[in-house]
């Protein structure tokens, strides 16, 4: 990801502020917990805000664990995942929309997001692949491709209004 250094404090502003706004415990901790439930509960939340917060959760994973990685995530309540790919195509990230859906289609399950032993054992078959050639390598490198972070970026920035009164 090569953003310019203002791009990279807009969304280090963001962050910072789905981390005090969401993740905080009754003491004010962060919490990893709190802010994935803050996640699931995303379509609740004000937008432009939900999309960002989801955006930044979603990719987040991704970037540290590939798609198998965000396919294993268990969020609370578990909400569908059209949530992420909708939130996706909302900031222009359509691409990392398309493989998400391709990686939930290729999953095989009526209800993907309420399965998570079933999708742990389909994803087995992935992680015993060292070639690399598997379906969800490709599709991974196509999020990698499609610059989500520049367009979330771009997404604040034509939002700014919302978020200069939040920072």
């Amino acid at each position: 990801m090569d953003l310019s250094r203002s791009d990279d404090l807009i969304l280090d502003a963001a962050w910072r502020m789905s981390l005090n706004k969401l993740a905080r415990d009754a003491k004010g901790r962060f919490s990893e917990s709190r802010l994935a439930e803050e996640v699931s509960d995303a379509a609740n939340t004000n937008e432009p805000y939900s999309t960002v917060l989801i955006v930044l959760s979603a990719q987040g994973i991704i970037d540290n664990g590939g798609l198998c990685a965000f396919l294993e995530s268990d969020w609370p309540h578990s909400p569908p995942y059209d949530l992420f790919t909708v939130r996706c195509r909302k900031i222009g990230a359509t691409a990392s929309a398309q493989a998400i859906t391709s990686a939930i289609d290729w999953l095989g399950l009526e209800e993907p997001h309420l399965e998570q032993a079933k999708r742990d054992a389909l994803l087995d078959d992935f992680r015993d692949d060292e070639t690399g050639t598997h379906l969800l390598h490709k599709l991974g490198a196509s999020i990698y491709d499609d610059d989500v972070w520049q367009k979330l970026v771009d997404f604040i920035k034509d939002n700014s209004d919302y978020f200069d009164q939040q920072i």
